[in-house]
């Protein structure tokens, strides 16, 4: 199977945008209350596609192997592999797009937040209702927002 050029690219380019946006807003962006903004490119895979859904799954291994609190295992896999199902989701439901950015905060919330308690002592319970709410606010209104704007600016270019 062969990558073209233009698909690494943009896997780079989103990749490299989620590690920059979460380790450059740290302060907001790791522990038990969080509130990850890099989160909300990814139900941009609905508007660029699955190239989305692998870099943000590539940056967040980078965010969280250079993590404040330093590398976690469970941090790494789990944290990773929840933003490539959360996008992969929101790609799914491109056509109903705010219930594909809702079901992948849900998503991030239940996955990262399961876990979570275990790195910052804090009750699971707690974890998983703040990462969720984080997530459907960062996913849920500020992706869908991106994605709803991006949409629209690309439909005006194609209708001139």
């Amino acid at each position: 199977m062969k990558i073209s050029a233009l698909t690494l690219s943009k896997i780079a380019i989103f990749a490299a945008l989620y590690a920059t946006l979460t380790l450059t807003l740290h302060p907001i962006s790791y522990q038990a209350i969080q509130l990850r903004l890099s989160d909300a490119l990814i139900p941009l895979s609905i508007v660029y596609g699955s190239e989305v859904s692998i870099g943000v799954f590539i940056g967040c291994i980078v965010a969280n192997l250079l993590a404040p609190y330093g590398p976690n295992i469970l941090d790494i896999t789990i944290g990773s592999l929840a933003n490539l199902i959360a996008s992969y989701i929101a790609l799914r439901f491109r056509r109903r797009p705010t219930i594909g950015c809702i079901l992948a905060a849900v998503i991030i919330g239940f996955m990262v937040g399961s876990y979570l308690w275990t790195i910052t002592n804090v009750s699971p319970y707690f974890t998983i209702s703040s990462v969720t709410v984080s997530s459907l606010i960062t996913v849920g209104v500020i992706g869908r927002i991106l994605v709803g704007a991006i949409t629209k600016v690309l439909e005006e270019r194609v209708l001139r």
